[in-house]
């Protein structure tokens, strides 16, 4: 028992804070029933699809020019689920909330509450200790750059497949077609940016392992070109964020506050409670007080 306030003891000391812990899991159709019993929630990693579609006008009547319209909207990857276990343990009990898009697996938010245990577990330790002593004593794809041009108008929307355009690290640019049977239509034009700096390949998820960390699948920048049949027109251009599930970035749940995605990619940490600097000083009056309990059942 000595042992336990030992520990206890150099937890007060060296200032173990309370934090946030979860343990992530891998889900796919090879994982047993049982294995799944105390995951609270799971989701999927996001992906993007990038579309073009033409712009209504606000007049029926006066139609005025072709203009289009992109937009990158977050979907789901499915290759596998990500379930979270939340760690309730001496220390610390942690409580995540996730919500989800409307008919979605995928995380929109996650709220987290931690509750310091320290001073708890001081305590009822020492009453046990006490006791026990008196007792005892898509539908585009990517196309290769070829014999290509863009003299056809879109007619009903058109969204790009990155996926294998984000398997390679790398800055790229690559030609969308709005049908991809005909190469007249090829008006679309994605370059995309490398991975960020900070981002860790997918295959280094800490499966199993206590962490404090929300992975989301990481956010590129690309730059969506797309031309007009009238070759004198200015092109429209706009700049997007897209998710690429093979790498990962990630932020840290707060010790109370709510982790939200972003409507394309990456996410806002909002923070709606700290730990207690003053709960060490509590936890170690506490781990005083109970001694002194154990003294006085050893007398």
């Amino acid at each position: 028992m000595k042992r336990i306030y030992c520990v206890l003891g150099s937890c007060v000391l060296a200032g173990c804070a309370a934090k946030p812990e979860l343990v992530y899991h891998k889900i796919d159709s090879s994982t047993p029933a049982a294995y799944k019993e105390n995951i609270a929630d799971s989701y999927y990693r996001n992906a993007s699809v990038v579309s073009v579609s033409v712009q209504e006008p606000k007049d029926p009547q006066k139609p005025g020019p072709l203009t289009y319209v992109i937009a990158s909207t977050p979907t789901e990857f499915r290759d596998f689920k990500i379930g979270i276990e939340p760690v309730n343990n001496l220390l610390n009990t942690t409580k995540i909330t996730i919500t989800k898009p409307e008919n979605s697996e995928r995380y929109a938010s996650g709220g987290s509450e931690t509750k310091d245990n320290l001073k708890d577990t001081i305590t009822a330790v020492g009453g046990l200790v006490a006791k026990a002593v008196a007792l005892a004593a898509p539908s585009s794809q990517p196309q290769a750059a070829g014999a290509e041009s863009c003299s056809v108008k879109l007619g009903e929307v058109a969204t790009v497949d990155l996926s294998s355009a984000l398997k390679q690290k790398a800055s790229q640019s690559f030609t969308a077609r709005f049908d991809k049977s005909n190469p007249a239509s090829a008006c679309i034009t994605v370059t995309l940016q490398g991975v960020p700096l900070d981002a860790i390949p997918v295959e280094d998820y800490p499966w199993g392992k206590k962490t404090s960390a929300y992975f989301y699948s990481a956010c590129r920048s690309a730059t969506i070109t797309v031309r007009y049949p009238d070759a004198n027109r200015q092109p429209l251009v706009k700049i997007v964020r897209v998710a690429d599930p093979d790498f990962l970035q990630y932020v840290h749940y707060p010790f109370k506050g709510v982790i939200s995605m972003h409507s394309e990619c990456g996410v806002s940490v909002k923070t709606d409670g700290t730990a207690d600097p003053l709960a060490g000083v509590a936890a170690m009056t506490e781990l005083l007080k109970q001694a002194e309990a154990i003294k006085g059942a050893d007398k």
